[in-house]
Parts: structure tokens; sequence; C-alpha cells
């Protein structure tokens, strides 16, 4: 038997992982700039949270965080711990803040 569990779930952070993580944190693996789409020119990180591959594209606010931590060149972000939290949007949709998590 193959269990496709793992096929159904999203490769994109979903506010649903947060939930369901026990840490909530994620270490970064990559960082890459996406091309120019319906958002425009966006950021998009490759993490691990809970021993899971993600990807993740961090709104403005996260990018905020992380850059006054770490500087504007992500390329230096790898290795990276960040601590996510979710928040509501308007229109009553969760979303995720990212800030830099501490250093274990």
């Amino acid at each position: 038997m193959v269990d496709i569990k793992e096929l159904m779930e999203s490769k994109w952070l979903m506010p649903i992982d947060i939930k369901n993580s026990s840490t909530k944190k994620g270490v970064i693996l990559n960082t890459e700039l996406t091309s120019e789409g319906k958002f425009g020119i966006g950021l998009k990180i490759s993490i691990q949270i809970d021993e899971k591959d993600k990807l993740y594209s961090p709104n403005k606010a996260s990018l905020k965080n992380l850059s006054e931590a770490w500087g504007t060149e992500s390329s230096t972000w790898h290795n990276k711990i960040i601590e996510f939290q979710l928040c509501l949007l308007q229109g009553g949709k969760e979303g995720i803040i990212a800030t830099p998590g501490k250093e274990e």
C-alpha cells in the first residue's frame, strides 16, 4: 500500500499548518524572488516546519519583521529560524505573520 496523505497536502505553508504545529517555528532553507505576477514581484521562502518542506510567501508585515532583524539581503537568511503566528485578515480569512525566531 502507498500512503497518499502527503500528496493531498499543499506545498505552500497554510494556516492549518501553523495550527497543527507544536512549535510554530520553521527553518529557512532557501529564498528566491518570484517573477512578477498577479501580486507583483514577491519573495518565495523554502522552509522546513515540523520536518516537512514547505514554501512560504511572506506578506509585507512579515518582510518588515524579518528584514529589520536580518537585513534586506535575503540570501543571508539561510538557516535562520522563523516563528509563525496566525492573524485575522479583512474578510475573516486567516493570515500568517512571521517574526525572527530565537536561535536554539
